[in-house]
C-alpha cells in the first residue's frame, strides 16, 4: 500500500514527495515515460551522467534503490557483481544485451530481468537507439553514494576504484 501523501501527490501533479513511515524515509518521484529523444524533459531534482549513461533516481530507502537509464547506442556496463544486492532491470524502450552468468541474452522493451546478489552480470546497448530502462536493486547499500562518487568521472580506473569500495567489483577484462 503507498503512503497517503504519494497518492495526493499524483493527484496534485507534483513529482516528488518525501513521506516518513514508522522508522524508514522514502523518497518517491515520477515521471512521463515517452520517447528516448525526450529524455531530458523528464530530469528529476537527482540525476548523474556516469561514462555516457544518463540516470535519474526515482525512489531510495536503507531497503530498496530506483533510478531510470538512458543508455546511448555503444553504451554499456562491464561485468560486474553486486555481492550483497538483488538488482532488477524493467527494459522501457529498446535492447539490451545481457550477460547474466555465462547466459547471453536480451531483454526488449517490456521485458523484467533478474540478476541475482553474487552472479557476475552487464549490459549494453548495442542498437542504433537509444534504451530506457528502471533498475531496482535492494537492499540499496551504497549505490546513492557511488553515483554521487561517479557522476562526471571520465577516469575508468576511478570508477572502477569508486565501485570497489561502494562493494560493487568489476571483473577483469577476459
Amino acid at each position: 500500500k503507498l503512503p497517503a501523501c504519494h497518492l495526493e501527490g499524483i493527484f496534485s501533479g507534483a513529482n516528488t514527495f518525501d513521506c516518513s513511515e514508522q522508522e524508514s524515509k522514502v523518497r518517491y518521484s515520477f515521471a512521463r515515460v515517452n520517447a528516448a529523444d525526450d529524455f531530458e524533459s523528464l530530469q528529476d531534482d537527482v540525476a548523474w551522467n556516469v561514462l555516457g549513461h544518463r540516470y535519474l533516481l526515482k525512489a531510495e530507502s536503507v531497503a530498496t534503490f530506483c533510478f531510470e537509464t538512458l543508455d546511448p547506442p555503444g553504451t554499456f556496463v562491464p561485468l560486474h557483481v553486486h555481492p550483497h544486492q538483488d538488482e532488477f532491470i524493467f527494459v522501457i524502450e529498446g535492447v539490451m544485451d545481457l550477460q547474466l552468468g555465462e547466459a547471453k541474452l536480451q531483454a526488449h522493451a517490456g521485458d523484467l530481468v533478474r540478476m541475482p546478489r553474487g552472479v557476475p552480470h552487464s549490459y549494453a546497448n548495442n542498437q542504433a537507439r537509444a534504451a530506457r530502462a528502471l533498475f531496482w536493486v535492494s537492499p540499496a547499500g551504497r549505490l546513492r553514494e557511488l553515483f554521487d562518487r561517479l557522476h562526471d568521472l571520465t577516469d575508468v580506473g576511478e570508477v572502477v576504484r569508486h565501485s570497489a569500495e561502494c562493494e560493487v567489483d568489476f571483473m577483469p577484462p577476459a
